[in-house]
């Protein structure tokens, strides 16, 4: 694996060529995506966590664990609502980006497993057309701030968070119109949404099973930054 520059972070892997049109449009929408998803959400419709326990999806204690986990949350006024919502945004962006000729829209093979990391500042007009809400309204809040950037007062503290130890501290979040989306490809030729939220491209959190480089790099900068749990 090679180190390969997307939007200014590094991220480790074997380059497998563009994404396509095609490949934007056969994504789908498996369970496992839209549990993802939902850690990016504060709340969602009580409809939709009624369908998804109804159909053995999730239980009602699994949702409101995801809901209440710390990390960048989506503005519900966007009209973004729930997973599948943000799918479908999720796939607009990309088809736009492809359009546009983006070059850093690649796939970066590991393992089973090619990534896709599409950093993307939504514009007014954007949120007009695509979501059908106000210019004006927020994406939603960032998850993640610099040490630099915290306040005096703010205590953080160690917690192990998707896969990995991080900082985290609770404070109010500040908002963002920056949008990180991630597209998986599977060996089965399964493309689907592995992640979309609100705030910027970061490099994984590190893991045992990252190369000594590629650890080292992602501790470097999760070191410098806290994951914050917004204050109710």
């Amino acid at each position: 694996m090679v180190p390969i520059r997307i939007k200014g972070v590094l991220f480790w892997g074997i380059d497998k060529g563009s994404v396509t049109r095609e490949e934007v449009e056969k994504v789908s929408v498996p369970v496992d995506s839209v549990l993802h998803l939902l850690h990016h959400f504060a709340v969602v419709p009580e409809v939709w966590s009624q369908r998804m326990v109804a159909e053995g999806m999730a239980t009602w204690e699994s949702i409101e664990e995801r809901l209440k986990m710390p990390g960048s949350k989506w503005n519900s006024k966007t009209n973004l609502e729930t997973p599948e919502d943000v799918i479908r945004f999720s796939r607009s962006l990309l088809e736009i980006a492809i359009k546009q000729g983006q070059e850093e829209l690649k796939w970066i093979g590991r393992g089973e497993i090619d990534f896709c990391y599409f950093s993307h500042l939504v514009k007014p007009d954007e949120k007009k057309q695509l979501l059908g809400c106000a210019p004006d309204v927020s994406m939603g809040t960032m998850g993640l701030v610099s040490l630099k950037e915290l306040p005096n007062n703010v205590k953080i503290r160690r917690s192990f968070n998707r896969g990995g130890m991080v900082n985290v501290v609770k404070m109010i979040c500040p908002v963002t119109d920056r949008v990180v989306i991630t597209l998986a490809k599977r060996e089965t030729g399964v493309i689907q949404i592995y992640s979309a939220f609100p705030g910027i491209l970061t490099p994984p959190i590190p893991r045992d099973n990252q190369i000594p480089e590629e650890q080292k790099y992602n501790s470097l900068f999760w070191e410098q930054y806290v994951l914050i749990e917004a204050v109710n």
